[in-house]
């Protein structure tokens, strides 16, 4: 990183803020943009001539929705807005066809739970579509009507008119079996500790017959997720699990929830695939899923093996990166960056490693909240946040009669205080002193 370090500037700043005593604003409050994953699947609908049945799942972690104290804890409101759009044979964007809203409120009795990253907001909402290709535009919005965050899809709205056919597939993250409770795993990400994941899925008959149903687990090929590999082209690869199950189905629609193992699947991305077969192997119906299976905890927040090491850079020495980086497998790469983070576990023996968790949390806090250009963690404010994590406190001053826009994070449990300058007014905060400098010390 490249800083324009100025003493003088530096003085003016600390005098400049001692004699506004601008009273800290805690961080904690604010709201970033706000994550939210997206799954769409297709299933037949009651009737025929409705179209297909589309169920859309969204998934919002709470420690990006904006809490507020009530009554009963804490409370917190938002609205998606939708936006279902036909898409040609060319991709090109047709007139929406449906435009769903739908409002959400979510209690919890206490602080902490606001602030669990494992807690997440799930919404189901359900619409008839005609089969084909569609864009799902979903937009988060704060209770006050400002768009916080927008994400986009793509969904194959399957038809059901074969006397033999399947729904798409839904990955689920829990499933209880007395209650028939189901819990979506909308990001199609799964972590390392999981021993199997549970498999949702319907079938559909006219007639009463005899099926066999197949299911296959494909490992991607070295580098590439399941979502970039051509199912076609995932036949030829490695096999990572299979079964077969031959069951008589009177109904018209059945239900079918399985669960495949996982413990033995390495790292990386996958594709599962259920079959339709009769009796001598003829396919009538197929179905497939993407999935990837990442490190324990870091689902969210690692995407690539390459990236994570490069992210490495304010922990590690140089010669430790270039070798992570030495092998030409990634499959060889992604051991030394384990064996790297083994070393440094804090509770070794457990399949968690804490301190792992935590850097790479910050890492993605650093990119969605100070990426622009480059990414977050690139920026002198994301290298304070992955170093320290939050600030304690932050005087912003982005208004300031002849000084430039700034701002000063203290963190009271180290003793420091950063200060970051605009220069070019453009939200391009850099670090007035490096963050060795004994000036940032709390006096």
């Amino acid at each position: 990183m490249t800083h324009r370090y100025d003493s003088a500037l530096y003085v003016i700043l600390c005098f400049v803020t001692l004699a506004l005593a601008v009273r800290p604003v805690s961080v904690m409050g604010q709201v970033d943009a706000i994550d939210l994953d997206i799954e769409a699947i297709s299933l037949m609908a009651q009737t025929r001539d409705a179209g297909s049945r589309v169920d859309v799942y969204t998934r919002v972690p709470f420690t990006e929705l904006a809490f507020q104290p009530s009554p009963e804890g804490f409370v917190a409101r938002y609205r998606i807005a939708g936006e279902i759009v036909e898409l040609g044979a060319d991709g090109r964007r047709g007139n929406p066809v449906r435009s769903p809203v739908w409002d959400r409120t979510v209690n919890v009795p206490s602080f902490g739970e606001t602030k669990d990253r494992t807690r997440f907001d799930y919404t189901t909402q359900t619409v008839l579509l005609r089969p084909g290709r569609y864009a799902v535009e979903l937009s988060l919005q704060s209770e006050d009507g400002a768009t916080s965050f927008v994400k986009e899809t793509e969904i194959e709205v399957k038809g059901f008119d074969a006397p033999i056919s399947i729904s798409d597939l839904l990955l689920l993250e829990e499933y209880d079996v007395e209650s028939s409770q189901m819990l979506p795993s909308v990001s199609n990400r799964l972590g390392s500790d999981q021993l199997g994941f549970s498999l949702m899925y319907e079938v559909y008959v006219r007639q009463p017959r005899s099926v066999r149903i197949s299911r296959q687990v494909f490992l991607a090929p070295d580098g590439m997720t399941a979502g970039e590999t051509p199912a076609d082209e995932m036949e030829s690869e490695e096999i990572v699990f299979v079964d077969a199950e031959t069951k008589f189905l009177e109904a018209r629609r059945s239900q079918h929830i399985v669960t495949i193992p996982t413990n033995e699947l390495r790292l990386g991305g996958y594709l599962v695939r259920v079959s339709l077969e009769d009796e001598d192997g003829n396919v009538f119906d197929v179905a497939e899923k993407s999935f990837t299976v990442d490190w324990m905890g870091l689902a969210d927040h690692i995407m690539d093996v390459d990236e994570a090491i490069a992210q490495l850079q304010y922990i590690a020495k140089r010669k430790e990166i270039r070798h992570i980086l030495e092998p030409e497998s990634k499959s060889e790469r992604l051991a030394r960056f384990q064996e790297f983070w083994r070393k440094r576990d804090p509770s070794p023996g457990t399949r968690r490693n804490e301190r792992m968790e935590e850097y790479y949390h910050r890492v993605s806090h650093a990119n969605r909240r100070y990426g622009s250009l480059i990414d977050g963690w690139k920026t002198d404010r994301g290298q304070v946040v992955v170093l320290f994590g939050e600030p304690d406190f932050v005087e912003s001053h982005p208004y300031n009669f002849n000084v430039e826009p700034y701002e000063i994070w203290f963190y009271y449990s180290i003793g420091r205080r950063f200060i970051f300058v605009d220069r070019t007014g453009l939200g391009d905060y850099q670090l007035l002193v490096p963050i060795w400098d004994e000036r940032t010390r709390l006096r």
